[in-house]
C-alpha cells in the first residue's frame, strides 16, 4: 500500500505514523519525506496484513490536520535505480533556465527524479536526480546548453562514492571570497586604486595576466 501524507510540518508526524504501523504489523519497501516552506510531503510503501485497518491512520490525520491518501500500489524493487546527479550553479536561476535543462534531459531521454535546493546565496544551486539517460549524452547535451544559457552544471553518477567525497579544490579569488587578494595586499600598501586599475584591464582583456601580474606586483613592494 502506498500511503501519502501532506500538510502542515510540526515534530512527531514521522514518529506517531511508524508506530501505527508498528501496530498494524506493517513492513517498510521504501520512504521518502521532503518539508518545503514547514509543508511536509511523506511517502511509505508499506506491506501490511490482508485484514488492516487503517482507520487510526485516517484518526490521526484528522487529529493533526494532515491530508492521508492510501491506494494499492506495485512493489519497490529490491535495487533501487542508479542515474546522474546534475548540479546547476549560477548567480541566479530564472524559470527559462530551469526549463532549458529540463528539456534538454529529456532529449537525452532522461527523466528528472528528485530535484533538491542546495544554496541560494552568494550562488542559486540544485541538485537534479536524474534517471534513464546514458551519461555521456547527458554531459554533452547539458554542457552545451548550460553555455547558452549562462550557468555551470556537473554531471556525476550517483552512488555511495560520490556521497563519500570528501575533498573540494576550488579557485579562492571572487569565489571562495568577494575579493581578489592582490587588491587587498595593494590596500595595505596604499595603492589599491592604482592595482585595482590594472586588475580590470587585466579582466577586460586588455592587458595579457603575466604583465597585469608583474605590475601589480611591483606596486606592492614594500610589504611584509
Amino acid at each position: 500500500m502506498l500511503i501519502r501524507v501532506s500538510g502542515p510540518d510540526h515534530p512527531g508526524i514521522t514518529s506517531a505514523i511508524m508506530e501505527l504501523l508498528s501496530l498494524m504489523a506493517a513492513e517498510i519497501d521504501d520512504v521518502e519525506q521532503v518539508v518545503i516552506r514547514r509543508h511536509l510531503t511523506l511517502g511509505l510503501l508499506t506491506r501490511v496484513p490482508a485484514d488492516a485497518s487503517f482507520s487510526s491512520l485516517h484518526d490521526l490525520g484528522i487529529a493533526r490536520g494532515l491530508s492521508i491518501e492510501i491506494e494499492r500500489a506495485d512493489a519497490t524493487p529490491t535495487e533501487r535505480a542508479l542515474g546522474s546527479v546534475v548540479t546547476v550553479l549560477a548567480r541566479v536561476i530564472t524559470p527559462t533556465q530551469f526549463a532549458a535543462i529540463a528539456e534538454a534531459v529529456a532529449s537525452t531521454g532522461g527523466n528528472i527524479d528528485r530535484i533538491i535546493r542546495l544554496s541560494r546565496y552568494p550562488v542559486m544551486s540544485f541538485e537534479l536526480t536524474v534517471l534513464g539517460a546514458p551519461l555521456d549524452a547527458l554531459r554533452e547535451r547539458l554542457v552545451s546548453v548550460a553555455h547558452q544559457i549562462g550557468v555551470d552544471v556537473a554531471i556525476q553518477p550517483d552512488g555511495l562514492v560520490r556521497r563519500s567525497q570528501r575533498l573540494v579544490v576550488l579557485d579562492v579569488d571572487s569565489t571562495l571570497i568577494q575579493n581578489e587578494v592582490i587588491d587587498l595586499l595593494a590596500d595595505e600598501c596604499g595603492c589599491g586604486d592604482a592595482v585595482s586599475a590594472i586588475t580590470s584591464a587585466a579582466m577586460a582583456g586588455e592587458l595579457d595576466f603575466a604583465t597585469a601580474l608583474t605590475r601589480r606586483v611591483e606596486l606592492l613592494a614594500g610589504l611584509d
